[in-house]
């Protein structure tokens, strides 16, 4: 049973970065700008050396994020959250709440600053307006984040 479990976790990860690498066939993916995606990988690094639970958690978050992603230079697109841009979301039904996603979030900051280095963070990242996905919450369950709107910058 031990060797039939090992089989199983070892064709799960090279599943994994196969889709990564893009070996497995072609795979829709949304434009982030290229710094955000680097970002992404590196809070990636960071928690595969952690034991802390919720990190773990954010690890497998922050992986599947990046295999939906495409990075791209100086983008700039209206209809997509990024980092540094405002915009507005809704979690499950609930109501529509304002947002900021910042890579450096500071203690004290205004509400509404979400840190890219969260699991709500990760999620939004690269979300396109109108696009809803799950919203995986420490305590286990699982709820949904839809994008209402991004807001110009003036």
């Amino acid at each position: 049973m031990g060797e039939v479990m090992s089989n199983i976790h070892e064709h799960r990860f090279s599943t994994f970065e196969k889709r990564l690498n893009g070996q497995n066939g072609p795979r829709e993916c949304s434009p982030v700008p290229e710094a955000d995606y680097h970002r992404l990988k590196a809070y990636q690094e960071q928690c595969d050396e952690s034991q802390d639970r919720a990190e773990i958690m954010l690890s497998y978050i922050i992986r599947h994020k990046l295999m939906t992603l495409k990075p791209v230079k100086n983008l700039y697109a209206a209809h997509i959250v990024t980092s540094g841009r405002q915009f507005q979301y809704v979690i499950d039904q609930g109501p529509v709440q304002d947002g900021l996603l910042v890579h450096r979030a500071r203690w004290g900051q205004g509400t509404g600053v979400i840190p890219a280095y969260s699991i709500l963070g990760v999620t939004l990242i690269g979300m396109l307006v109108g696009q809803r996905a799950p919203l995986l919450c420490e305590n286990g369950s699982i709820r949904s984040v839809t994008v209402s709107r991004v807001i110009q910058a003036i």
